[in-house]
């Protein structure tokens, strides 16, 4: 998406929540694998404002992938911004 202070070409954008939630999964399965005294360790999911968007998301992926290594604990958004029209 390009949110924040992130670097990246127009072409590498994801453009859904579904793909948000997969790298970041990809993600936590990369730096499990590289640091590896974190498996099985409690994890939780948290943002505010526009997190509000992909908590969820991620948070349900992770979850639906059923990784041993991953103990997804629970997830938090704070203040979401979930419509922009409420």
């Amino acid at each position: 998406m390009g949110t924040g202070f992130s670097k990246a070409r127009i072409i590498d954008y994801v453009h859904s929540e579904k793909e948000i939630a997969e790298e970041f999964y990809q993600f936590i399965v990369k730096f499990i694998a590289k640091y590896p005294e974190f498996n099985g360790r409690e994890l939780f999911i948290t943002g505010e404002s526009y997190a509000g968007h992909y908590i969820p998301a991620i948070s349900a992926f992770i979850h639906q992938q059923k990784n041993p290594l991953i103990n997804l604990v629970g997830f938090a958004i704070g203040n979401g911004w979930t419509s922009p029209y409420i």
